[in-house]
């Protein structure tokens, strides 16, 4: 679900699993590349490339993950859809791990590489 200043997230939200939530940030220079080559091609209002306002959303996605810290945030910034879906994948039950469990075994599960044992 997109994040916008001024819009209140949905009840919803908090009324899950808040290690479930993960929030997906870019570096405002690189959004504000993507939003104007928008722009141009669909007439959109000249603040939606604004650095200062892709600045403040870019911002506001970082304050409420330091607010809700069982949040993960995983940078897209000049990655591609699939390796933005790993990662989330990955950070997220990395979180959710027990001590029995090492984030290097889910690693290498997704990897398909399960580490050997040491005797």
């Amino acid at each position: 679900m997109p994040i916008v200043p001024g819009i209140a997230l949905p009840e919803e939200l908090f009324e899950i699993d808040q290690h479930k939530i993960v929030c997906l940030n870019i570096d405002p220079d690189v959004l504000q590349k993507i939003r104007k080559v928008r722009q141009k091609n669909s007439g959109l209002r000249p603040s939606y490339s604004d650095l200062k306002n892709v600045f403040a959303e870019v911002e506001y996605v970082w304050d409420l993950a330091r607010k809700h810290q069982n949040w993960t945030v995983v940078d897209t910034t000049n990655k591609s859809v699939e390796e933005t879906a790993w990662r989330s994948s990955t950070r997220s039950l990395e979180r959710n791990m027990t001590n029995t469990a090492s984030s290097e075994y889910v690693r290498a599960a997704y990897t398909r590489k399960i580490p050997r044992r040491n005797s």
